[in-house]
Parts: C-alpha cells; sequence; structure tokens
C-alpha cells in the first residue's frame, strides 16, 4: 500500500484531537496547549510531505482520474494549513484558553471538523486512487 505513511499520520493526527476532545470541558490549559503543539507538528509534517511529494506526483500523472482528483482536492482542501496555524497561534499563547474557554471549545471543534473531513475524504477517495493505481507517492 503506497499511502500508509499517510495513513499513519492520519491515525495520529486522529489520536491527538481525541485527546484534545477529552480535555475540552475540563482538561488544565497547559494539557491542551502540549497537545495542540503535538498536533500542529505531526499536521505541519503531514501536509509538508503531501504537498512537497503526494500532490506532485499525482498532478504529473499520466492518468487523467489522478491528476484532475489531485487538483481538486489541492484546491478545495488547501487552505487547511492557514487556517489551523491561525487557530494554533491564537491559542498556543499561556492564558488563552484560560480567559475564553467557551470561544476555544468553539473554535477546536471546528478546527477539529474540517480536519476530520480531510483526514475521511484523503483516507476514503484519494488514497485509495493512489492505491488503486498503484502509484508511489512516498
Amino acid at each position: 500500500m503506497q499511502t500508509a505513511i499517510y495513513r499513519k499520520q492520519h491515525a495520529e493526527l486522529e489520536r491527538i484531537v481525541g485527546v484534545i476532545a477529552s480535555l475540552l470541558a475540563d482538561g488544565e490549559a497547559q494539557d491542551l496547549r502540549i497537545n495542540l503543539a503535538k498536533l500542529s507538528g505531526v499536521l505541519r509534517v503531514h501536509l509538508t510531505i503531501e504537498d512537497k511529494s503526494m500532490y506532485p506526483i499525482m498532478l504529473a500523472s499520466a492518468s487523467p482520474e489522478v491528476r484532475d482528483t489531485a487538483a481538486e482536492y489541492q484546491r478545495t482542501m488547501g487552505d487547511l494549513l492557514v487556517t489551523f496555524n491561525t487557530y494554533y497561534a491564537k491559542w498556543i499563547e499561556t492564558g488563552a484558553i484560560e480567559a475564553h474557554r467557551s470561544s476555544f471549545i468553539t473554535e477546536t471543534t471546528t478546527v477539529a471538523g474540517a480536519l476530520q473531513n480531510r483526514i475521511t475524504l484523503e483516507n476514503d477517495n484519494l488514497y485509495a486512487l493512489i492505491d488503486k493505481e498503484d502509484l508511489v507517492v512516498a
């Protein structure tokens, strides 16, 4: 399976998001910040690998289905890192979560939902296509 590394990273992202979700209501803000930093690290590495390796390979594929699918995914999901970086910069600061817990919960739920949507679409559609076409993307 050509997409094993990407799927493994997705599982780790989902695990960290699960930890954050379990801490949202009454977890310590410091524990939330620690897990936000972990999420940021894994997400940035994952998206960088996708953007620098997987998508360029797909966009250069001889298969129109692969090229079109990659272009569509890049176009519709390309702003996730920008959204996450804005969210992260706002909430990683000491005192931010404590001062605005309800806003943090709302924004975290929104960002986590967008991330989960991307993970689901990539796992179920994009990675399935890569595996079907036996593309080497890592």
